[in-house]
């Protein structure tokens, strides 16, 4: 069902961005104004593969049989956010500014019977020591997702056709952070504690289109795609201790290119005012990004994110 989700919101942006019928004199306002200003509230959740932080095995006495054993991953959570943009009309078109705020979090407790245990899968390195054994599993972890837009947004109008193809640049941020405390155990009585950190920081030029389909009255659909390439750096870090021993500190600096696509699908109502200076637009809808692969230095970083979520706002146009 995601999926389905994720490919209507993908026809709907590129495809309907290209034919969009407009009606009636708000497509006159829209071309009258000067300066766009909009703020809309976020409601996200994002998802990561093998963000698995213990593993339960069929035997607490061997640890050769993790791959046929059950894996407690950590669930995701639904958080705030926010985005607020400005544009403004020059001789080209229009040009202008989105900044985008996210913050996500994981956080569930595990735990099992003394003959059962876990043993930690969220580490760099294999498990050194029988003692890394244990018996109970606290995870909770946050994403931090910044992102700049810097459009430079030729403005396409015809009496029928409102169409937005964009050009840009986009700043990424995305910093991760994570801590695994497994507490207890069969051979030795401690808390193994894992905190882990993968910092990006990307920035590259960014393509796409948004566009307008009048449904009735002061109605219209919007859609919008984005493609973004970037080249950024990843830090990466990862410390473990156990029994007031630190197991291993790591530190990594690495240089990838990476690319995100951004689908956004909703609806729209204005109305002017003001003699039809001043439009007013009350806006909701959908939004996935997909980023493809974090760091390849930790194990599940590497994998890709996927931002999913819901938006509301309100849009201000004179």
């Amino acid at each position: 069902m995601r999926y389905l989700f994720f490919l209507a919101l993908f026809f709907l942006g590129t495809f309907s961005s290209f034919f969009m019928i407009l009606h009636g004199s708000t497509l006159e306002d829209y071309r009258n104004t000067t300066v766009e200003l909009q703020g809309e509230v976020l409601a996200w959740t994002l998802y990561q593969r093998n963000m698995s932080p213990a593993n339960n095995p069929r035997s607490i006495y061997t640890t050769n049989e993790f791959q046929g054993s059950k894996i407690d991953a950590a669930d995701f959570s639904w958080r705030p956010g926010y985005r607020l943009s400005g544009f403004y009309d020059v001789f080209f078109g229009e040009i202008g500014a989105t900044f985008t705020s996210y913050q996500g979090s994981l956080n569930q407790r595990f735990t099992t019977l003394p003959s059962q245990g876990f043993y930690p899968l969220f580490t760099m390195w294999k498990d050194k020591q029988s003692s890394d054994y244990t018996r109970f599993c606290y995870v909770n972890g946050k994403i931090d997702l910044w992102i700049i837009d810097a459009f430079a947004v030729f403005n396409l109008v015809s009496n029928d056709i409102l169409i937005y193809p964009k050009l840009g640049v986009r700043n990424i941020w995305i910093n991760q952070n994570y801590n695994a405390s497994y507490d207890g155990g069969t051979f030795a009585a401690g808390t193994d504690i894992v905190e882990r950190s993968s910092d990006y920081y990307g920035v590259g030029p960014q393509v796409g289109v948004t566009g307008f389909y009048h449904l009735f009255s002061n109605l219209f659909f919007t859609a919008q795609t984005l493609i973004t390439w970037y080249a950024g750096t990843f830090k990466d870090q990862q410390t473990e201790t156990f029994l007031n021993q630190t197991l291993r500190n790591q530190m990594f600096y690495r240089t990838y290119g990476r690319f995100s696509i951004d689908l956004q699908g909703g609806f729209e109502w204005v109305s002017s005012f003001f003699g039809d200076k001043w439009i007013l637009g009350l806006d909701a809808g959908g939004d996935w990004i997909f980023l493809n692969n974090g760091s390849n230095n930790l194990p599940s970083n590497g994998t890709s994110i996927y931002f999913t979520g819901v938006h509301a706002g309100l849009k201000l146009a004179f």
